[in-house]
């Protein structure tokens, strides 16, 4: 069993803090790391896989800390960064059996593990086809399975469900269920609902900090009796939202309802509803911010 402990770590830019004071403590399961653009998720994720020194603090896994153990930190890590780039000419079974033995397996299990993994993420049929050929999203497939080639106990995955049409997101996510079972899963995405549906622990982040960190339903406490479900007219459309920050509008029957966030009714129509990590976001980042 493994666990990151990160201890007060900073990162600054010359001026610019991209992090300040990120306290963490992470053993096994899914952990969803939801904030807006420029919040930090990136450079904490590259803090946490050693590829970035912080400028304060540092990362512990299992009491040690992940700079001084080098190789046997890298040997326990899979990574996805968010910009997965991938050789054209090779072909995927080609591209994974190649990273496998930079990851230092031997010739054979790397074959093995290859065809595996290509099973995994759904491109056997086209393990022989050259990356170059892929589209978007079976390239981040490739660079899914890429990062569970050495069977890693600590899974750092940026947007990485990134591309995936909704059938592949579905795959994903019970993936991802199933790896957390044993290992630690840290997951960044803008699709908050990958991280409802797969995350043990979502942690929030917003310019730089942590401003919240528990389960979906403890952190979703923060909302009960503020999301109302409101009947509107065009008129008051415009109205409201410029009013209230709005989540959700939809259409019912010829009926427009729009899902806001308010202390109180926002309307006598209102009807309160169960709050979603959509409303969680909202409420912390707000629209702009998104």
């Amino acid at each position: 069993m493994v666990t990151l402990q990160v201890e007060r770590v900073s990162k600054l830019y010359g001026g610019f803090v991209a992090l300040q004071e990120v306290e963490l403590e992470l053993g096994c399961g899914v952990y969803g790391l939801l904030g807006p653009n420029g919040a930090g998720k990136t450079t904490l994720m590259r803090v946490m896989t050693d590829l970035l020194a912080p400028s304060r603090g540092r990362v512990l896994c299992n009491g040690r800390d992940i700079h001084a153990m080098g190789a046997d930190y890298r040997d326990l890590l899979g990574y996805l960064p968010q910009d997965f780039g991938v050789y054209p000419n090779f072909t995927a079974e080609g591209f994974l059996c190649y990273i496998a033995r930079l990851k230092g397996l031997g010739r054979a299990a790397a074959r093995q593990k290859t065809a595996e993994l290509l099973e995994l993420v759904g491109l056997s049929d086209r393990r022989k086809r050259r990356l170059g050929g892929f589209s978007g999203g079976e390239r981040q497939r490739v660079g899914i399975a890429q990062a569970l080639l050495n069977e890693p106990q600590v899974l750092i995955l940026d947007e990485p469900t990134a591309g995936l049409d909704p059938q592949e997101r579905i795959r994903f996510r019970g993936l991802l269920n199933r790896l957390g079972k044993d290992r630690l899963v840290l997951l960044s995405t803008h699709i908050v609902s990958d991280v409802e549906s797969a995350a043990d622990q979502v942690i929030l982040l917003r310019r730089g900090q942590v401003i919240g960190q528990g389960t979906p339903t403890e952190l979703l406490r923060q909302l009960e009796g503020k999301v109302w479900n409101v009947p509107v007219t065009a008129q008051e459309q415009e109205a409201l939202a410029a009013r209230y920050p709005c989540s959700n509008v939809s259409r019912v029957d010829g009926v427009t309802y729009m899902r806001l966030i308010a202390d109180a009714p926002p309307t006598g129509r209102a009807e309160g509803v169960p709050a979603n990590l959509e409303d969680l976001s909202l409420y912390h980042f707000g629209q702009t911010d998104r």
